[in-house]
């Protein structure tokens, strides 16, 4: 399990690495101005409360049982929801997240989560009368999970092919990894601003300024949560502490650096 997940993130961030850095950057924006755990943890709870899951918490002052609009959408009851409790699953959102991340990374994780997500929302049902609320977490988590394994199996040698190049008779792996991502996004803006960027990247964390740029360079570079803990010898946790008191100020000085991405 461990070394699959190992080869997964190796070769994941091989392939990001070789992507322009604009579309990267365009990347870490979207991270930076949206919390998926939150959308996600909505729907799941949503999901669990259409199903009549049990123990499932109130949502404002009504029992989730008694929540108008079960027999509707399940589009139409999530909506509904994050109109009364717009945290409503927060937590579980990011346990779901923060699990698979740590382990394969974020795009093998959005894309597992899209896919669990698209299942539920095509049958709702299918934990219907099942299961109590720690039980139907269970079966998000470990559905996620598995999606995740699968996904490196089946794309492990497909995505291992599409790193090589032929020369003339013999297929020569080709060298993607990018050993500094912020180094290339910053060879892409004019040196006058080059100083004003970094100057605002290490005022975000005036306590540890040279932070932020690592943090920038780590996330263009694909390096999970995991990693960048080992990195600032600091838990998983703080980690995700830090990124969520810094992400509005990151994305204020990036989104300068991505034409549209103010809009």
């Amino acid at each position: 399990m461990h070394k699959l997940a190992a080869r997964a993130a190796r070769l994941s961030r091989q392939v990001y690495a070789s992507l322009p850095w604009r579309y990267r950057l365009a990347q870490l924006l979207l991270k930076l101005a949206v919390e998926p755990q939150e959308a996600h943890g909505n729907f799941f709870y949503g999901v669990f409360v259409k199903a009549g899951v049990q123990e499932m918490p109130d949502i404002g002052k009504t029992p989730a049982k008694d929540f108008p609009g079960r027999d509707n959408k399940i589009e139409v009851l999530v909506n509904a929801i994050r109109r009364v409790d717009s945290r409503y699953g927060h937590k579980f959102g990011g346990r779901v997240w923060g699990v698979a991340c740590s382990r394969f990374g974020y795009r093998i994780t959005e894309e597992a989560i899209s896919w669990m997500v698209e299942k539920l929302t095509r049958k709702p049902d299918i934990i219907k009368g099942k299961y109590a609320l720690n039980q139907a977490e269970s079966y998000v988590v470990d559905g996620v999970l598995k999606r995740c394994k699968d996904m490196v199996k089946r794309h492990w040698r497909k995505k291992e092919k599409s790193l090589t190049v032929d020369v003339g008779e013999q297929p020569t792996q080709r060298v993607v990894a990018d050993p500094s991502a912020l180094n290339e996004m910053v060879s892409k803006i004019p040196k006058w601003e080059i100083k004003r960027m970094m100057s605002r990247l290490r005022s975000v964390d005036r306590k540890h300024p040279e932070r932020a740029p690592q943090y920038i360079e780590m996330v263009l570079n694909d390096m999970t949560d995991t990693a960048m803990s080992k990195e600032w010898d600091m838990s998983i946790k703080a980690v995700g502490l830090w990124k969520r008191r810094n992400r509005t100020k990151l994305w204020d000085i990036l989104k300068d650096y991505l034409p549209g991405a103010a809009a």
